[in-house]
């Protein structure tokens, strides 16, 4: 019965079954008894669905232990209690610790199963997403191109992990700046997913979030709005307004209010968020990071800058110290501080945070990314601030042209990337007693200012 329970998405009765099961034959078998073990990892599954966190890392750090005391490195038991923990880590944030089990992990499990096996298939899956987060993007999608294949092939088209393995592909389209590849998975997966499994199991209700974030990717914000409302409402209703899951689909329609100018409805869904989410995954937590820049980035937007960098300055640090300087979240909020920076007049600070910014954001994740288009953007507003336009110029001529091919010429940051090119081209044949840059920010010296906070906003 708590199989059926977990798999129809009603996590709070499939713990109502499975813990004191656990408890039950730990009395009768033991508690390293195969079975005792089973059920231990499903307790840690329901726990981890609940949003239960600590608890789960907990009880998943108790079982690698003892898996390991007891039936040595490459036993599959052991092998499972891995993959427990570092789902825990995954879900806490805890990226780096995460990836120390994965890697290891794959290679252990191919080894011991095989390489087809549905338990090493499920880890190359953690692993892809592990490299995600680290910003290790290539390695994520090369993984997840060949599970798909390989998933269809051995469980098929439908299978639910069929399913759970396109969305992955699809969301790491998004993550490296493939916009319409991503939608063109999104959209017939979520109808799929609504036909198999129903229209208000969690998983469908993943999709719907993963459809509307393709849509407000392509500029389509009314569009994810349409589906993002509802989702909220039954996203509350199903897992209660608490869950980590609930949270970040209230923080993702903050930012499509945000982004449509609804600004006083993004802050107040985003305040209350902050400080829940402080309380339930802790300050350190990378979701909790995101949605305090969100909160920063709705302040910016309402031009309240000295708000916004009240934030953002500590924000960026506390990132540098949880995700490490160059990983792509911190690059995203020390481009968001520069601006902050920027607006409030200290535009000779805001370049030497956003100049080192871009260039390891080239290396990391490439010309022609998102993010990297977005700090080249920045870098050529933070130049014409400071009356530097011909290097403005210089770097708005070509990023045009990249985000025709990235984003496509009717994107809306295509377009106003577009504008600003015409804006400083005018600006160079226009006398410099004219164009002297302002000390404090206004629309004149980019007409895009406040769609460059909202595109540092994070993915």
């Amino acid at each position: 019965m708590g199989h059926l329970w977990f798999e129809c998405g009603y996590f709070s009765r499939a713990y109502d079954v499975w813990e004191p099961l656990w408890h039950q034959l730990e009395v009768i078998y033991g508690n390293m008894d195969p079975l005792t073990l089973n059920q231990m990892i499903n307790v840690i599954k329901t726990l981890e669905r609940l949003g239960r966190n600590k608890e789960a890392l907990e009880m998943a750090e108790s079982l690698l232990k003892m898996t390991k005391e007891s039936f040595g490195e490459e036993d599959p038991m052991t092998l499972r209690g891995m993959h427990a923990l570092s789902n825990q880590y995954s879900n806490m944030g805890r990226w780096n610790e995460g990836l120390q089990i994965d890697e290891p992990l794959v290679e252990m499990s191919k080894k011991v199963l095989g390489e087809q096996h549905p338990n090493t298939l499920t880890r190359l899956q953690n692993l892809a997403h592990t490299y995600s987060q680290v910003g290790r993007y290539l390695e994520s999608l090369q993984i997840r191109s060949m599970l798909v294949e390989v998933s269809k092939e051995i469980l098929g088209e439908q299978h639910p992990d069929t399913l759970d393995r396109l969305g992955n592909l699809a969301v790491i389209y998004r993550e490296i700046g493939r916009y319409n590849e991503a939608l063109q998975i999104s959209v017939p997966l979520l109808e799929m997913s609504k036909q198999i499994m129903g229209e208000q199991h969690p998983d469908t209700l993943g999709r719907i979030q993963n459809l509307a974030r393709s849509y407000f990717d392509l500029g389509r914000y009314n569009d994810a709005l349409h589906l993002q409302e509802p989702l909220v409402n039954i996203s509350k209703q199903i897992l209660g307004e608490q869950h980590p899951l609930t949270m970040q689909r209230i923080s993702n329609l903050a930012m499509s209010y945000s982004y449509l100018a609804r600004y006083n409805e993004a802050l107040q869904l985003s305040e209350p968020l902050v400080k829940m989410s402080v309380e339930i995954l802790g300050e350190h937590h990378p979701d909790t990071l995101n949605k305090m820049q969100d909160l920063a980035n709705i302040y910016s937007g309402m031009g309240k800058f000295e708000e916004a960098l009240q934030i953002g300055e500590p924000l960026a640090e506390l990132s540098k110290t949880v995700l490490g300087e160059e990983h792509p979240g911190t690059l995203t909020r020390l481009g968001n501080l520069a601006l902050y920076l920027s607006c409030i007049g200290n535009n000779e600070k805001a370049l030497q945070i956003e100049e080192p910014v871009l260039e390891k954001c080239r290396n990391l994740l490439g010309e022609q990314h998102p993010s990297t288009l977005c700090k080249m953007d920045t870098l050529a507003y933070l130049y014409s601030r400071v009356g530097r336009h011909q290097e403005a110029l210089q770097i708005l001529e070509p990023l045009v042209e990249m985000s025709k091919q990235t984003l496509g010429e009717h994107h809306p940051d295509t377009l106003s990337r577009i504008q600003d090119l015409i804006k400083i081209r005018a600006d160079i044949d226009t006398p410099t007693s004219d164009i002297a840059p302002s000390k404090k920010s206004s629309h004149k010296a980019f007409k895009g200012i406040f769609r460059l906070f909202k595109k540092h906003s994070r993915k």
